[in-house]
C-alpha cells in the first residue's frame, strides 16, 4: 500500500499577529473618531509641560509680592500650584488667575488682559470642571502678618504647556464666582509665568517675629553706708615729772 501524506496546517506566528495587531491600533488611533476616545499613556498624554514659576511685582499702588510656582502632574495634563503672597491685609482672602498675556508694563496690571480661557467658558470657582483654565479661586487667608501660603493645590484645566508666558494676578477682593470674572476687584500684583530654575522651590514663608517684653529695669543698687567717722583720740595729759627726775 502507498504511504498517504497528511497535509499540514498552516500556521500564523506570534510575531506576525503581534505585528498585525499593532498596525490596526496604529490605524486606529490615527482616525479622528478613534483618536478622540484612545487615551495614550500618562506619561505621554500632554507633552511639553515643564515646571514653571514668577515673582510677583506690586502694582495698583500695593505692596503685595511674592513667588508662585506651578509644577506639572498627572502626566503634564494637571497642575499643582504653590505659592507665597506677602504684604496683604491681615485675614484678607483674596483672588487670583492666570491672565491670558505675559505683558506687566501696565502699572495696574491691565496689560494682562483678561482671565485665560481658551475654552470660552463661564468663569467658576475650583472644582468646577467646566471654568476658565485660568481660573485659581482664591489664596487661604493672610495670617496677621498678611502672609497667605498655598502648597500642592492641584487643577485639572491648566496645564503649564498652556500657562508658560501668561500673566498672573493677584487681585484685592475674594473672588465670588460670579460673571463675568468673580468681582476680585483691583490687580494688587502681576508677574509672567516662566520656566523655573532645576530644583527651584517655593520659599516658606516666615513667621512674623514674636514681640517679646520689654526687660523690666533692674533696681539701682541700694547706696552703702558711708564708714563712720573715727573719734580724733583725746589728747593725753603730758604726765608731770616725779621728783626722782630732778637732780
Amino acid at each position: 500500500m502507498a504511504p498517504q501524506f497528511r497535509p499540514m496546517k498552516k500556521t500564523v506566528s506570534v510575531g506576525v499577529a503581534t505585528a498585525a495587531a499593532a498596525a490596526a491600533v496604529a490605524v486606529a488611533v490615527t482616525s479622528p473618531a478613534a483618536a478622540a476616545s484612545y487615551r495614550a499613556p500618562v506619561k505621554d498624554s500632554c507633552p511639553g509641560a515643564v515646571p514653571l514659576t514668577c515673582t510677583l511685582s506690586s502694582s495698583s499702588g500695593s505692596s503685595v509680592g511674592g513667588t508662585v510656582t506651578l509644577t506639572p502632574t498627572a502626566g503634564g495634563c494637571a497642575t499643582s500650584v504653590s505659592a507665597v503672597v506677602t504684604g496683604l491685609p491681615a485675614e484678607a482672602v483674596v483672588g487670583w488667575h492666570v491672565h491670558e498675556f505675559g505683558d506687566v508694563s501696565a502699572a495696574d496690571g491691565t496689560a494682562t488682559g483678561g482671565h485665560f480661557n481658551p475654552a470660552g467658558v463661564p468663569h467658576a470657582l475650583p472644582p468646577a470642571g467646566e471654568r476658565h483654565a485660568g481660573d485659581l479661586g482664591n489664596l487661604p487667608a493672610a495670617n496677621h502678618g498678611g502672609v497667605s501660603t498655598l502648597r500642592g493645590q492641584v487643577t485639572s484645566v491648566l496645564t503649564t504647556a498652556a500657562a508658560r508666558g501668561r500673566g498672573l494676578i493677584i487681585h484685592a477682593a475674594t473672588d465670588d464666582g460670579g460673571q463675568p470674572t468673580g468681582n476680585a476687584g483691583a490687580r494688587l500684583a502681576q508677574c509672567v509665568l516662566g520656566v523655573a530654575a532645576a530644583g527651584e522651590e517655593v520659599p516658606a514663608a516666615t513667621a512674623a517675629p514674636v514681640m517679646t517684653a520689654t526687660p523690666k529695669a533692674t533696681a539701682k543698687p541700694a547706696a552703702t553706708a558711708k564708714p563712720a567717722a573715727t573719734a580724733t583720740p583725746v589728747a593725753t595729759a603730758t604726765p608731770r615729772p616725779t621728783r626722782a627726775d630732778y637732780y
